[in-house]
């Protein structure tokens, strides 16, 4: 009766091991892309009820606090869309919080011009993303009117950092 070798054996493992990995590394790249895809969606959520919200109120939410963990929009647009009933509803509970998160101001009209007629929106993502949809690790929804609106960290060859 003859059985596998203790060679055959370790490389068979090897094998199975190597293709293991692959596999995993392809669902982790497909879940990132999955959550990137979902944090998109919400910025387009959000920006259609910054858009009824202004219609109703004729001026963007106006911000003077935020949270400096998790989401900066939670404080201001939380407070300022749940009034107006305008709030969609938006994951928050993002895979890469405190370190990233959504954005939104409305200091971008012109340095120092706080009209709230002019807003930026922007999420973190997880996988660099190609124009047009954004630049590098941000997205930047909307902004309304002329603005001079800037990415949150830096521009470094055309790409928002």
């Amino acid at each position: 009766m003859r059985g596998f070798t203790l060679i055959e054996l370790l490389v068979v493992i090897a094998i199975i091991g190597m293709l293991s990995s692959v596999v995993l590394a392809s669902l982790n790249q497909a879940r990132a892309k999955s959550r990137d895809a979902r944090r998109l969606s919400d910025m387009y959520e959000l920006r259609n009820a910054l858009e009824f919200y202004y219609s109703k109120n004729g001026s963007y939410p106006f911000c003077t606090d935020w949270s400096q963990t998790g989401s900066y929009w939670i404080n201001c647009l939380d407070q300022a869309l749940k009034a107006d009933g305008d709030l969609p509803t938006v994951s928050v509970d993002d895979p890469l919080a405190p370190s990233a998160h959504y954005r939104y101001d409305n200091f971008c009209a012109a340095p120092g011009v706080t009209d709230a007629q002019h807003y930026r929106l922007w999420a973190s993502s997880e996988l660099p993303q190609p124009p047009p949809n954004g630049t590098a690790l941000w997205w930047n929804a909307n902004t309304v009117g002329v603005t001079n609106c800037d990415c949150p960290s830096g521009l470094v060859n055309g790409a928002c950092l």
